[in-house]
This record gives C-alpha cells, sequence and structure tokens, in this order.
C-alpha cells in the first residue's frame, strides 16, 4: 500500500476519522504504529509514502472499521 500524492493522503485521513477503535500499520520488520495516536501516527504515514515494497499490512480493531478501510482501499484502487 502506498499514498503517493494529496488527495489520496486527504482520503486515508477522512477514513481514519471515521474509524473509531485504533487503526494499526505493521511493517515487514515488525514495527507497528498506531494509526489513530498522535505519536504514532506521523511516523506511520511518513513510512506510508515511503514505502515501495507494497508489504505494510493496516489491522483494524472492530469489523465497522475493518469496512471503512476497505473502501477506502477500494477508492485508492480506482
Amino acid at each position: 500500500m502506498s499514498i503517493k500524492t494529496k488527495s489520496q493522503y486527504e482520503l486515508f485521513q477522512e477514513a481514519l476519522a471515521r474509524c473509531t477503535k485504533t487503526v494499526w500499520l505493521v511493517a515487514p520488520d515488525g514495527e507497528q504504529f498506531a494509526l489513530k495516536s498522535a505519536r504514532d501516527s506521523e511516523k506511520g504515514m511518513d513510512l506510508i509514502r515511503r514505502d515501495q515494497s507494497g508489504q505494510l499490512e493496516i489491522f483494524t480493531s472492530s469489523y465497522a472499521d475493518e469496512m471503512v478501510m476497505l473502501d477506502l482501499f477500494g477508492r485508492l484502487a480506482a
């Protein structure tokens, strides 16, 4: 997953804002970032912007949040 444009970044931020529980970004080395946390969000978003490998993973803490993120991924792929 990668975010390359400002509009993609804004879509991602809107999706995160709609999520009600923790959304985790997990790097290939196992490092985890809670994307709704002020401390981790900047680091995680920087990693997403720089990602070339496509090996970053997103995990949600609820089914409803999973649906929000799946909708986002569909919109980013279009």
